[in-house]
């Protein structure tokens, strides 16, 4: 027996930005969005295998106000990003057992974030960028009903991360061993700061200045450690004629063997190694 399902949602998005310009390289820009994000085919549908199927997922509905500044001079460019959140019917992934999972709305979600981005040339065919992105989503109402009472309420959302950087730097040999074609090296680092597979408690949270220092004043092993990952490389490119080049690139994943996870704690793999051929035409 096939039983077929038909839900019809409507809503009416909009967004609306300004921008202000200080000077020829700073400028201020401000948006307000209404948005509706429809659920994306693996959400409902899963995987038929870890991913289970949920086909009663609703749209997510959220406001958002985003606040930004940036600089750009010479050999540099800075800019920090602020937003707030207020979503509906957020769509998470909830472990269900040992080895699955599926999407769930979470009824109300707010929040804000802050990023720092920055990209500096200190000396000539040396590039340096860094990120760092701050964010604190707390959970105000929820359809679970373990989670919807004042235990929770304020809990930050579970497997998400909130505090987590990177850091890349590279440098292009071609000048310095007078090349006639671009030969790159490498390096990117990034950092993700512990946090929590289940909800846990506002009152059990680490102290410190944003929650950043110390350690859950709960017993628990749900949770997925700080995180240190890094990668080096080589990119090597050669223009063939006016439309055709090749390119080759090397890279070593995870240099150091550390112990890297997904949001479910599930491991991701330690050193590896990858190469890559790349030829446009």
């Amino acid at each position: 027996v096939v039983k077929y399902s038909e839900i019809e949602k409507t809503g009416l998005s909009f967004s609306q930005a300004l921008k202000y310009n200080i000077d020829p390289k700073t400028y201020l820009r401000f948006s307000y969005e209404n948005t509706f994000r429809l659920p994306e085919q693996h959400e409902l549908f899963g995987d038929n295998n870890f991913i289970l199927a949920n086909y009663h997922l609703n749209p997510e509905k959220s406001k958002n106000y985003n606040l930004g500044f940036t600089r750009m001079g010479y050999k540099y460019s800075f800019e920090i990003n602020t937003y707030y959140r207020d979503t509906k019917e957020l769509i998470r992934l909830k472990d269900m057992n040992q080895y699955q999972a599926t999407h769930l709305n979470l009824d109300e979600v707010k929040g804000y974030g802050i990023e720092l981005e920055a990209n500096h040339e200190p000396v000539e065919n040396l590039f340096l960028s860094g990120h760092i992105t701050y964010n604190d989503f707390r959970l105000k109402a929820s359809k679970d009903k373990l989670l919807n009472n004042k235990h929770y309420k304020n809990a930050r959302v579970a497997n998400m991360p909130f505090y987590y950087a990177n850091f890349s730097a590279s440098y292009n040999l071609k000048e310095l061993f007078n090349l006639s074609t671009d030969l790159s090296v490498f390096w990117d680092y990034s950092y993700v700061h512990q946090y929590y597979l289940d909800f846990i408690e506002k009152q059990f949270e680490p102290d410190g200045f944003l929650g950043l220092f110390g350690s859950s004043k709960i017993n628990t092993s749900r949770i997925i450690p700080v995180q240190h990952l890094n990668n080096m490389g080589i990119v090597y490119v050669r223009d063939l004629d006016e439309t055709r080049a090749i390119a080759f690139s090397a890279e070593v994943k995870n240099i150091f063997d550390a112990d890297i996870y997904n949001e479910f704690k599930m491991q991701s793999p330690g050193r590896n190694f990858r190469l890559k051929i790349t030829y446009n035409f």
